[in-house]
């Protein structure tokens, strides 16, 4: 078994996100946007499309504590954020992050949210010890024109036709709405 893994099951951890965004026009966001609306007919359901590189850490401490920790990692370190052209957030995992006709998923490897190779490289190779489990995926925020059904959220993630879904590919990606 990982090493990291073994320690979120046994010790005290708090759980924290990082939502890492582009300073300037996110270039993915905006093609993905173009093509929902554009070529898969989506232009009356889809209001807006944001993303964000996702972080969820684990950190062996207490809730202040964790979150100093973190803050204090992604300040220091190009881990996760690069301070030239992006802007990062660091709190608490909360839920529901959707809210009225704006819906928030979660895109991560289809093996899992947490990588032992970030965990490991945060832990060994920077000195960040506390870090008893790190993952990384990706934020997407869709948001619906008003009066429009929920229904089309999902729909507009997971690619499940040619024609449906562009964001995330059900086949090697597992996904949230949060």
């Amino acid at each position: 078994m990982l090493w990291c893994a073994v320690v979120v099951k046994k010790g005290k951890h708090v759980e924290l996100e990082i939502f890492v965004s582009l300073r300037v026009v996110d270039r993915v966001a905006l093609t993905a946007r173009q093509a929902l609306t554009e070529r898969l007919g989506y232009g009356e359901v889809l209001a807006n499309l944001t993303r964000q590189d996702y972080y969820r850490l684990a950190v062996a401490a207490d809730d202040d504590e964790a979150l100093t920790y973190a803050r204090e990692i992604a300040e220091n370190t190009t881990v996760f954020a690069n301070p030239n052209k992006e802007t990062f957030t660091v709190e608490f995992t909360r839920r529901p992050l959707s809210e009225g006709d704006r819906y928030v998923a979660l895109a991560y490897p289809r093996s899992g949210l947490f990588d032992e190779s970030l965990c490991r490289h945060l832990a060994f190779d920077l000195g960040y010890d506390r870090v008893v489990a790190a993952g990384r995926g990706v934020a997407w925020t869709v948001e619906l024109a008003p009066g429009m059904d929920s229904k089309y959220a999902e729909e507009i993630l997971v690619a499940s036709e040619r024609t449906r879904g562009l964001l995330v590919n059900p086949h090697a990606e597992a996904y949230e709405i949060v």
